[in-house]
């Protein structure tokens, strides 16, 4: 799998645990195809979410599940939450 680095003041390398797998793989599938649905799901995810690294392992692990459109607007919504942290 691979390994992101991001900066944020300091080098920040997450690798999704099994927990944040199958969070992702629920979230894809209450959505049920519907973007909206997934987005509004992500983004009451992330900001729940109260820690950098937690939220780079959540967006590792929707670059890991998702696929097109769907990992790549879920994928920013964590990356954009840890670098508010």
């Amino acid at each position: 799998m691979n390994l992101k680095e991001m900066k944020l003041g300091q080098t920040i390398l997450a690798e999704p645990e099994d927990k944040d797998i199958k969070r992702l793989i629920d979230m894809s599938r209450k959505a049920g195809g519907n973007m909206e649905k997934l987005e509004s799901l992500a983004r009451q995810m992330a900001k729940a979410i109260t820690g950098r690294e937690k939220a780079t392992r959540r967006a590792e692990a929707a670059e890991a599940v998702l696929k097109g459109k769907e990992k790549d607007m879920v994928s920013k919504i964590f990356y954009d939450r840890a670098e508010e942290l």
